[in-house]
C-alpha cells in the first residue's frame, strides 16, 4: 500500500473547543459572549440541545467538595458514574489520603496505567466496555435509554484521560482528581458541550495539560450497578517532597501543576501559606516527571520573584 492511501485511513481525531468557541454549534463562528458558553446570537436559545433521560444526577458540588474523605478518594472517573464508595473512604484518615484512585479497565483485569501504556481513545473506551459492556456510545443530540444519562471522556493524548457528566440542570461538571468539583471549563465558562468547551489548561501558568481530544458522549446506568476497581498499591505510588523557606506573604499556588492522579498533603489546600514547611505530594511513577518539571518550574518562579529565600524536591519511592 502506497503512502498516500495510507494517509487517506488514518483516523481524524475531533478536537475540543478552543477558549472563544460557542458551545451551541462547531459551526457558529462569533466568540462567546462574556463569560458565557455561548456567543451573543444563542444567549437566549440554542437549538441544539442535549436531551435529557430524567435519569441525570443533581448537581451538587458541596457534597463532594465539603467532605474531606470524598474529595481525596474520589477522581473524575468515579464521579462521572456518580460513585460513592465507602472503600475507599474507611481508607482515608483526616490527615492523609494515599488511596489509589478508580481507574477505568482495572475491574476486567486490564493492567495499571504506564507511560508504555497511553491513555488514547481507545484505550479508554475498550477498558470502559470491557469493565461495563452494556454502556452505550452516543451522540450529543441523542437522549440515553431509561435508567442512564451521559458522561463524556476527554483525553490528553498519550497523558492523561478526563471524564465528565450530564447534570440534571442540563449543564455538564468534572472532578479534576482529587479537587473540587466544578461546572466551568478551563476559560471558565459553564460546559453545555463537553465536546466545544476549552480543556487546555496550558494557558493556566504552569500547567501541561490539554484535553485537546474528544472521545466520546456514552450513555451509563443510573438505576443498576457499575464495575469500578480502585487502581494500584502504595508500592506503585511516590512522594515528592518540597522543602522550602520563604520570604515574604505573597502565597504559592500550585494549583496548575497538579495531575489527575497526584495528591498534595496540606490541609487539603493547593495554596501553600507557611513560612517554613515541606509539603508531601502522592502519585504515580508513571507521571512523576511530568509533576516534577511543572513544581519545579514554580518554585523555580517563585524565587526569582523573590517569594521564596530557597527550595528543594526530592522524590522517595515507596
Amino acid at each position: 500500500m502506497s503512502d498516500k492511501k495510507r494517509r487517506t485511513r488514518k483516523l481524524s481525531l475531533q478536537k475540543t473547543g478552543d477558549i472563544d468557541q460557542c458551545q451551541c454549534s462547531s459551526s457558529c463562528m462569533r466568540k462567546c459572549f462574556g463569560t458565557t458558553p455561548f456567543c451573543e446570537e444563542h444567549q437566549n436559545k440554542c437549538p441544539r440541545v442535549s436531551p435529557l433521560s430524567g435519569y441525570e444526577p443533581d448537581y451538587n458540588p458541596d457534597y463532594w467538595n465539603k467532605q474531606f474523605k470524598i474529595k481525596e478518594t474520589h477522581n473524575c472517573f468515579a464521579y462521572s458514574f456518580n460513585i460513592n464508595d465507602n472503600k475507599q473512604i474507611n481508607k482515608c484518615d483526616n490527615s492523609e489520603c494515599d488511596i489509589p484512585f478508580h481507574q477505568p479497565g482495572l475491574a476486567s483485569g486490564y493492567p495499571n496505567f504506564s507511560s508504555k501504556m497511553p491513555k488514547t481513545c481507545p484505550n479508554m473506551m475498550a477498558r470502559l466496555f470491557g469493565d461495563n459492556p452494556f454502556i452505550k456510545m452516543a451522540k450529543f443530540k441523542e437522549k440515553c435509554p431509561v435508567g442512564s444519562s451521559k458522561i463524556a471522556l476527554i483525553v490528553d493524548q498519550n497523558e492523561d484521560y478526563h471524564f465528565l457528566r450530564q447534570d440534571s440542570n442540563k449543564f455538564w461538571s468534572h472532578k479534576p482528581g482529587a479537587r473540587k468539583v466544578t461546572n466551568r471549563d478551563s476559560s471558565g465558562r459553564l460546559i453545555y458541550d463537553p465536546a466545544l468547551a476549552n480543556f487546555n489548561y496550558k494557558t493556566n501558568k504552569n500547567s501541561d495539560l490539554n484535553y485537546d481530544i474528544f472521545c466520546s458522549y456514552i450513555c451509563v446506568p443510573r438505576t443498576s450497578e457499575v464495575k469500578l476497581k480502585s487502581g494500584g498499591s502504595l508500592r506503585d505510588q511516590v512522594r515528592l517532597v518540597v522543602v522550602y523557606t520563604r520570604k515574604n506573604d505573597d502565597a504559592i499556588n500550585i494549583e496548575d501543576c497538579m495531575l489527575e492522579d497526584w495528591r498534595i498533603r496540606y490541609n487539603g489546600s493547593t495554596v501553600i501559606v507557611g513560612y517554613e514547611d515541606e509539603v508531601v505530594f502522592t502519585g504515580p511513577e508513571s507521571t512523576l516527571e511530568k509533576f516534577s518539571d511543572c513544581l519545579e518550574r514554580t518554585f523555580r518562579d517563585y524565587k526569582k520573584n523573590k517569594v521564596i529565600r530557597k527550595y528543594m524536591i526530592a522524590v522517595v519511592r515507596e
